[in-house]
């Protein structure tokens, strides 16, 4: 288990290193989060179907890449789109959904393993469904960040539209 564990936070730091420089200098924040997060969602698909120890570690070290490169955009996004009095409530209200997410995937787990006592596979796939519905939201609800636009791609009327 130690190795497994070990390979998704090894896979974190250069994701959160990498996406940093990615969204404030190239791709902007809402398409490095959505290509992020459907990373995550292939990644855990992936995982369900691996055929032994060593490619579920390399297969869950590339899931950390991804879910290390989902925070930099993620907090750039809520940080500019918050209105400025309650910009750290939303931010930590944000950043609550990580232990928020350890919780329900420990309740699925109970309820998967000791209760219909169904292979881990399917616990990866059924852990999968935030990603696939945060991809969804971010694609319809969440518009470019406004800094983004107007610094870095000099787009004054996209960043007063998506502002407003």
């Amino acid at each position: 288990a130690g190795p497994l564990a070990a390979a998704v936070f090894a896979g974190m730091l250069p994701g959160g290193l990498l996406a940093g420089t990615i969204c404030d200098s190239w791709v902007g924040r809402k398409p490095l989060l959505l290509i992020t997060l459907t990373a995550n969602v292939t990644t855990a698909i992936w995982t369900a179907y691996v055929n032994g120890p060593i490619e579920l570690i390399v297969v869950r070290f590339l899931a950390g890449i991804a879910i290390g490169a989902t925070e930099p955009p993620l907090f750039a996004l809520a940080t500019e789109l918050s209105p400025p009095k309650h910009r750290g409530l939303c931010v930590s209200f944000v950043a609550s959904f990580w232990m928020v997410g350890n919780l329900v995937v420990a309740v699925v787990g109970l309820v998967v393993f000791r209760y219909l006592v169904w292979s881990w596979r399917y616990y990866v796939l059924i852990c999968a469904t935030p990603a696939v519905l945060g991809l969804l939201m971010l694609a319809m609800c969440v518009p470019e960040s406004p800094r983004f636009l107007a610094y870095v791609r000099r787009d004054i009327g996209g960043a007063v539209s998506s502002a407003n």
